[in-house]
């Protein structure tokens, strides 16, 4: 019996492992004004759908200021969140990528009807953006929620990790630390000087 059970858990794993969840993939980073949009297409595969509650976050998204419209087929809607506590609605960030506290993540949620539940069905290639202070990138985790349609494993659900593209922050340089330490030190010397002349 519990061989059994152990047997089909780790089939279900399999099966969903190798689907293919929506991936999020940084196509454009665009300027706007005194700001940058981040262009995002996703692919809804052929075996996977989505049920109200469904969901993608993006980690550590720099410089967050605001969402764009966002472009779906006319099939439901995504609804836009953000927090900045460490995982989201218990997705965790792909291994190798920490959720910075300090730093917003962003996500979206399917707001329904629930879709292509059961399958195969074809693919649907969509638009998701949103701006940031911030026009350089780099690479941070990304998690994803979405339903497994069709075969043994239908109806369970489909996670997805990786790596996606993000706004990265305003970070100095090791020499320009060195220059603000050095100012530092000296504003400190100039005040205890300043403050022995006071009190002779």
């Amino acid at each position: 019996m519990i061989k059994t059970l152990l047997a089909t858990t780790a089939a279900t794993l399999c099966v969903a492992s190798s689907a293919h969840a929506l991936t999020p993939v940084l196509t454009s980073v665009t300027p706007e004004g005194d700001r940058y949009l981040f262009t995002y297409s996703l692919t809804l595969s052929e075996d996977e759908g989505v049920r109200t509650g469904d969901r993608l976050v993006i980690y550590d998204f720099a410089g967050f200021d605001g969402f764009a419209p966002v472009s779906v087929p006319e099939i439901g809607t995504f609804t836009e969140a953000t927090t900045s506590v460490g995982g989201v609605d218990n997705l965790q960030p792909a291994p190798g990528f920490d959720d910075d506290p300090n730093i917003l993540n962003i996500g979206w949620r399917w707001n329904g009807p629930d879709i292509f539940t059961t399958g195969p069905h074809a693919s649907i290639d969509f638009v998701l953006a949103a701006y940031s202070t911030f026009g350089d990138r780099t690479l941070d985790g990304f998690s994803s929620l979405t339903v497994k349609n069709n075969g043994d494993a239908a109806g369970m659900p489909l996670y997805e990790q990786g790596a996606a593209g993000v706004p990265a922050g305003a970070v100095p340089e090791p020499g320009a630390w060195a220059l603000m330490i050095m100012g530092f030190g000296g504003a400190g010397a100039m005040l205890r000087r300043t403050r022995h002349r006071a009190l002779a």
